[in-house]
């Protein structure tokens, strides 16, 4: 039976053949005017490969972690995947990144915002003294998506809850646990307050009805995954 160090060497090469290729790439981009159809890598110094940016920052995110196995250690792909990704993580490309989401409030939310704070979750917690010191650099990208967070909760009157990347519940969850270990408390409070309000009164999923053909994400797990991280040990047991 395959072992999850099995694995560690093929999802290596998949997330660094995504993350050095530049096409096919999907922008996304709302176009004000001629001045925004530029090259992707022009807006996105960090994160224009791997199809589009949110794509991009989760395979940056496991390649970061496939960096923290023992398998890792005495790999062959072990110094070019630290190579690319201290070139692509430079503080000067994620400075460009974080100043893009910020003129550009709502793009790639709540989706792309989850695994920016999960990449630097992972890059700060990691025993690789290259990897931290790529966390730091990672940490006002982190700090962008929490500010945009406590911005916009409190002005969403209903969660989106189908199973693909506008799921609220996916993007809050992990931008939460990024949160607590930041020790970002006004943003953790923010989510469980909007927690709270989506998801209290929610009961008997039908479950039978998941997914549905255009759904990668099944919406009652991760409801049920941020309610539990919400939740206190009484509330659960009832």
């Amino acid at each position: 039976m395959p072992q999850i160090d099995d694995y560690v060497h093929p999802f290596a090469e998949v997330a660094l053949s995504n993350i050095t290729r530049e096409y096919p790439y999907a922008s996304h981009h709302l176009a004000r005017s001629l001045a925004d159809i530029v090259p992707a890598v022009e807006k996105h110094p960090a994160f224009a490969n791997s199809y589009d940016w949110h794509s991009s920052v989760h395979m940056h995110s496991l390649l970061a972690s496939l960096l923290e196995t023992e398998v890792a250690e005495g790999a062959g792909w072990r110094e070019r995947a630290l190579e690319v990704l201290s070139s692509h993580l430079s503080e000067e490309n994620i400075l460009a990144e974080a100043a893009f989401l910020r003129e550009n409030p709502s793009w790639e939310r709540p989706y792309g915002w989850a695994w920016a704070v999960e990449l630097n979750r992972v890059l700060n917690a990691s025993a690789v003294s290259e990897l931290r010191v790529l966390g730091a650099n990672s940490q006002v990208l982190a700090d962008t998506v929490f500010d945009l967070t406590a911005t916009w909760l409190p002005k969403v009157a209903a969660p989106v809850r189908h199973g693909v990347h506008s799921n609220t519940a996916f993007g809050l969850r992990r931008i939460l646990l990024g949160a607590r270990e930041a020790e970002r408390h006004d943003v953790i409070d923010v989510i469980a307050g909007a927690t709270r309000r989506f998801f209290a009164e929610d009961a008997a999923w039908n479950f039978v009805q998941e997914r549905s053909g255009h759904d990668f994400l099944s919406p009652g797990l991760c409801e049920a995954g941020l309610m539990a991280e919400i939740l206190t040990e009484d509330e659960l047991s009832i």
